[in-house]
């Protein structure tokens, strides 16, 4: 699934995408990632609402829209891993800002604790983690059941059904 707008998904498409595999992609990318889509089978969604057009919701992150998109392909059991809206980070990590990933503008830069254990995390992460209880809802409401696999921030607020709006920041 590819939501992000930023012409450098191109390279996820052609580098980590295997040649058969369907790409769901938001009608709103760069038109890089557009010509490097169409060489491969793909289905398009739009994330915004206009006249005649359908939008697909399910909050603010591509993991969030990612279970309303298969929901709404008719996939009833959804199984998440790698979805902790946490990292693990450097050993150590205190008040330093490190890179999440390959993405140098997702800056780490914000612990939350849950159940007496800390998280590195950020805004974009821990607005996931809020907005994750109200997307489950709607799907599960319509026959869909949806599994979280980990040992992250958000699979420990699941399995000891922590209020997700009392997350806070400890640095």
């Amino acid at each position: 699934v590819i939501l992000d707008g930023r012409e450098r998904v191109k390279d996820y498409i052609t580098s980590y995408s295997p040649p058969g595999m369907v790409t769901l992609i938001a009608s709103s990318v760069h038109p890089a990632v557009w010509r490097a889509v169409q060489s491969r089978p793909y289905r398009a969604f739009h994330t915004f609402a206009d006249v005649g057009v359908t939008a697909v919701g399910g909050g603010p992150t591509v993991g969030l829209r990612a279970i309303v998109l298969g929901h709404i392909l008719g996939y009833r059991t959804i199984l998440l891993h790698g979805f902790d809206s946490s990292s693990d980070g450097p050993t150590g990590f205190q008040q330093t800002l490190h890179v999440y990933g390959d993405r140098p503008d997702h800056k780490i830069d914000q612990i939350v604790e849950v159940h007496q254990r800390q998280f590195m995390t950020n805004a974009e992460l821990i607005q996931q983690a809020q907005n994750f209880y109200p997307t489950v809802d709607l799907v599960e409401r319509d026959g869909t059941s949806v599994y979280l696999c980990g040992h992250g921030l958000l699979p420990t607020m699941v399995q000891g059904d922590n209020d997700p709006s009392a997350l806070w920041g400890l640095s």
